[in-house]
This record gives structure tokens, C-alpha cells and sequence, in this order.
């Protein structure tokens, strides 16, 4: 019986064996180079739905700016700035209504994050529906308008979190605020959260 040693040439081994000794071989001398991952074919799609978001965003707030007196329904730093005004003047109602702008807004991005993660691969369309669903609300109630638009506001910024490892925020604050109610949602549903992370 023949044993196959050291000195044997390539015919002496097995097609399995010539590969596992050519990949020895390749990986001892030489380091493929590593092939960068082309961008995905949707990205310019996405970065064109982000601004489609952005676009609804600013025009919602834009109506709402001019009928309710000044607030905000997306563009929560204004908010904010209008809520030390109103601190420094001791406007108390100003305040509560601010108060209450700032927290529908955050349980609105409470309520689309926890939407997307039930709803799973469908989250995207199913955040927009309930966003056309609550304008639709806010067209046929105006006595809710405001708690409408300003909760849809809050469920857009849980339509889109990140887009070619870019993340994406509307506003310095607003995505404070969107990461805060974010780990409101991750509270909500039993998931680990860094609350350091979500207040930064």
C-alpha cells in the first residue's frame, strides 16, 4: 500500500486536498485584497425619501407656525427657544402649551417606533400610513389639529433613523428627542437601553 509523503507532486493528491493546499499556499503568501462593498441601488432612493420626509416636515410646520400661534409641530428647537421665553416671562400658559407640544412630539416617536418594530420589514410604509392617517385626522377635526399634526411629526422621525450608515435627524434637538422617545419605545418593549445615549 502506498502512502502519499512530502515529496509526492500535485497528481498524488486528491482535487480537495491540491485545493485546501493551494489555499495554504495563497493564505501564507499572499492577502486578497478585500473587495469594498458597492452602495446599495436604493440609496439614492432613500436619500430621495428622506428629503421627501424632510419636505412634509417643514411644510406641516410651516401650517402650523402660522395657525397656532406660533408653535411647532416638527421643528422642536423652536419650541424649546419659545419655552425659556416663556420661562424668563413667567407666561405660565405659554408654558404648559409648550409642555404639551414637547411631550406629544415625544410620544409620538414612541408610538412610530414601537409601530415599526411590530410591523418589522413593512415598518417604513406602515409609519407613513399612520402619518397620512393622522393629517387625514388633523383635516377633518381641526379642533385636534394640533395634537394631530404634532403626534404625526413624532411618528415621521421614526420612519427613518439612518441611510447609508449616515444617521439622520431633523434638528439637533429634535433628535435628542427622537432618541429619547426611541428609548422610551426599547423601555416599553422589554429591550436594553443606554439612557446616556438616548439623552445625548
Amino acid at each position: 500500500m502506498h502512502y502519499g509523503g512530502l515529496g509526492d507532486g500535485p497528481a498524488s493528491l486528491g482535487p480537495r486536498a491540491h485545493q485546501r493546499r493551494a489555499q495554504a499556499v495563497h493564505g501564507r503568501n499572499h492577502s486578497p485584497a478585500r473587495m469594498k462593498p458597492l452602495p446599495p441601488a436604493s440609496l439614492l432612493a432613500a436619500f430621495g425619501l428622506v428629503l421627501g420626509i424632510v419636505a412634509l416636515a417643514g411644510f406641516v410646520d410651516a401650517y402650523a407656525f402660522g395657525h397656532f400661534q406660533g408653535l411647532f409641530v416638527s421643528f422642536m428647537s423652536g419650541n424649546t427657544t419659545s419655552l425659556g421665553v416663556a420661562v424668563a416671562h413667567g407666561d405660565h400658559a405659554r408654558l404648559r402649551e409648550l409642555l404639551g407640544v414637547l411631550g406629544l412630539f415625544v410620544g409620538g416617536v414612541v408610538l412610530g417606533a414601537l409601530l415599526g418594530r411590530r410591523a418589522g420589514r413593512g415598518a417604513t410604509s406602515a409609519i407613513l400610513g399612520a402619518v397620512a392617517a393622522l393629517l387625514l385626522l388633523a383635516h377633518l377635526r381641526p379642533a385636534l389639529a394640533m395634537g394631530a399634526l404634532t403626534l404625526g411629526m413624532g411618528v415621521l422621525n421614526a420612519a427613518v433613523h439612518e441611510v447609508g450608515g449616515v444617521k439622520v435627524s431633523l434638528t439637533f434637538v429634535t433628535g435628542a428627542l427622537v432618541r429619547f422617545g426611541t428609548g422610551l419605545a426599547d423601555l416599553l418593549s422589554g429591550q436594553r437601553t443606554s439612557w446616556g445615549l438616548a439623552v445625548a
